[in-house]
């Protein structure tokens, strides 16, 4: 086999290599001579055996950092398929799943452009035709959009949907920031690397606009990022039904500038809150996720860092703040982390937490609610996914991603590290306690629900979940929101809020199943209080809270003016200068109903663009309620968060 011997240190490159064909040799002897009792381990490493081989070689000594990886069901089959970057002397390759959680090499179905720097992937499907598509991130080189067109074959149309931007580009992630049903896309670059000084590309924002085009906006919102991002998270911080970004910054102990970065979204306008909401950790920040870890109902923030300073988790105090707790809760750590990521391992449901560290142990934080949690990533065998000869150092593992490949009802990890075979655990650990896994369908183009949050409840106790698309350090996994329940046979009640904050709720679901859960099928009702109960149940519940009775809890509906943005009573030249400010300047605007002059239920330029149409285009009315007060006709998102001149 084509071996590359590690950079300084032949001898460590011939032991990775003699020792992955040992593996493959003798493992499965040595298996058989043990009694079945010996062999049922929490994890069992099985790449190879399952048909995933490969080595990533570079991105340790030699920049990128790290080989992206990939999980999800990219020919629509229900199993997960597997992604590999960088692999092998430089190439992506891709296998498919057969059902049973073993693969199929399908790599040579697609032309793919070979080359070691092209070593990121997320998953999504940008333009809302029901497949999933790929967005595969380079270092110096044109970024690639892979267009999925069945049977696993998959086209670049990054150039002419304007996404192939030539950054130092780490990591991607998508969500759909403005509420128009399209995914955007938000790319990381680690700017002005130690390689390449000159390369002065800063993070960007690519606004989907529907057509299978993207316009780059990130200068805008002031979210293009000069410092050296490595991973960024579209998630909901406040719980108000949007998407908000955080953004992981690497060089930031000592200097004093690179800072981890908060952009809450306010009616499709991302406004920097990082030092007020104490999320601007100094730090060199790498790996980057979200979970609601203590079970509160707010989202936690977890990044990784060099030893000197740890790891950091960032406790949301559900007031728009967050603390640091991670020595409070065991999750300090103190060796070089790169990926992290949250996962129900055991089923018992709660989030735990998988650290991947260089020349050291990994982390496998196992969490069941008493914290400090504890690492069991030893006793379980998943703490190298080096290959070395007994008695050297741990391997450099940097990418991970999780999905239940085998359909067994519990998560399964693969785990990246340079120089090594990939490894594959196969979660037995899970099949002890009872599970549920989600899959949400709405109509199109949106069609997965990314950015949907999920909560199931029963008796007293819930959680909460959020759809991703791309985490695991320039990695993505399954589109799949899975729920460890313990010894809970029946969950009570489960309220899906869709990306447009409208909910769902079903009741009394078995456990130990793969639900669909079809908006279509389902409906969705208004919900404009954001606390995951219908409006109309709270009603029905207490008349007092509708007194006009227009449907909508009093608190939450207000009469206004269409297109009266700066709420003066009246629809003039000022509105049209308010929504451009709102939309330019990052000025708030106090009533998102007014500012939506077209009633599409999104903020955007379209707005200004209909008020100047009305008030010298000779363009129709706006539509209602306008030239006198009136209540939104059309459901939406869109709401007044003061008093209107109508009030």
């Amino acid at each position: 086999m084509p071996r590359i011997p590690a950079p300084g240190n032949t001898n460590e490159g011939d032991i990775a290599v003699m020792s992955f064909v040992a593996r493959c040799l003798l493992l499965p002897i040595l298996a058989m001579a043990l009694p079945l009792s010996a062999q049922i381990q929490p994890f069992t490493e099985e790449a190879v055996s399952r048909g995933i081989v490969g080595i990533t070689y570079f991105g340790h000594f030699t920049l990128p950092f790290g080989a992206g990886i990939a999980f999800n069901d990219l020919d629509g089959d229900g199993d997960a398929d597997c992604v590999l970057t960088s692999e092998g002397i430089g190439r992506i390759r891709l296998f498919e799943n057969d059902g049973t959680g073993n693969f199929i090499d399908r790599t040579l179905v697609t032309d793919w452009p070979p080359g070691y720097l092209y070593s990121g992937v997320s998953v999504a499907d940008y333009d809302g035709d029901g497949d999933l598509d790929l967005y595969i991130s380079a270092w110096d080189l044109p970024n690639l959009l892979m267009r999925n067109t069945g049977d696993f074959l998959f086209f670049d149309v990054g150039q002419e949907a304007g996404v192939d931007d030539s950054g130092q580009a780490t990591s991607s992630v998508w969500g759909d920031y403005d509420g128009d049903g399209w995914l955007d896309l938000y790319v990381c670059n680690r700017t002005a690397s130690e390689d390449n000084l000159e390369n002065t590309t800063p993070n960007r924002l690519f606004h989907n606009e529907g057509n299978g085009t993207f316009t780059e906006v990130s200068e805008q919102f002031g979210v293009d990022d000069p410092w050296k991002t490595i991973e960024a998270a579209f998630f909901d911080h406040d719980l108000d039904g949007d998407l908000d970004l955080y953004v992981s910054n690497d060089k930031g102990n000592g200097i004093g500038t690179n800072e981890n970065r908060l952009f809450e979204n306010r009616a499709g306008i991302l406004s920097e809150i990082s030092e007020e909401s104490g999320s601007n950790v100094h730090i060199d920040s790498m790996g980057l996720d979200f979970t609601d870890f203590d079970r509160d109902g707010d989202f936690d923030l977890y990044v990784t860092n060099v030893p000197s300073s740890g790891n950091r988790y960032m406790m949301n105090n559900n007031d728009g703040t967050y603390s640091l707790e991670d020595v409070s809760h065991g999750l300090f750590g103190g060796d070089s982390g790169w990926a992290c990521l949250f996962w129900d391992f055991d089923n018992n449901g709660w989030s735990d937490l998988f650290v991947a560290n260089n020349i050291a142990n990994n982390y496998l934080f196992s969490n069941n609610g008493v914290f400090p949690v504890t690492d069991v990533a030893v006793e379980y065998n998943i703490h190298d996914a080096g290959y070395q000869a007994p008695g050297t150092f741990p391997g450099n593992t940097y990418c991970v991603a999780k999905a239940d490949i085998d359909l067994d009802g519990d998560l399964d990890l693969l785990v990246q590290t340079w120089n090594e075979p990939l490894a594959l655990y196969i979660n037995h650990e899970g099949e002890l306690r009872n599970w549920l896994r989600l899959k949400l369908r709405q109509p199109g183009p949106n069609i997965f629900s990314v950015g949907a949050l999920v909560q199931i409840q029963h008796g007293i106790e819930y959680q909460r979940r959020m759809l991703k698309a791309g985490h695991g350090m320039k990695s993505s996994s399954e589109m799949v929101l899975h729920f460890g329940l313990d010894d809970v046979a029946t969950v009570d009640r489960i309220t899906v809020r869709w990306p447009d904050a409208e909910i769902s709720v079903l009741e009394n679901i078995s456990a130990n199943q793969v639900l669909v859960i079809d908006r279509d099928v389902t409906g969705a009702q208004l919900d404009c209080d954001r606390n995951l109960i219908p409006d109309s149940e709270q009603i029905a519940a207490d008349p007092g809270l509708d007194a006009n009775g227009d449907g909508l809890i009093d608190g939450c509906s207000s009469d206004f003016i269409r297109g009266d943005v700066n709420l003066d009573g009246a629809v003039d030249l000022s509105d049209a200068i308010s929504a451009l400010s709102h939309l330019f300047a990052s000025v708030e605007a106090a009533c998102y109903d007014s500012c939506d002059a077209n009633d599409d239920g999104a903020i955007d330029i379209s707005d200004p663009i209909t008020l100047l149409g009305y008030l010298f285009g000779g363009d129709g009315p706006l539509p209602p309620p306008f030239n006198s007060c009136g209540g939104d006709p059309t459901v939406d998102s869109q709401r007044c968060s003061t008093l209107t001149s109508c009030s």
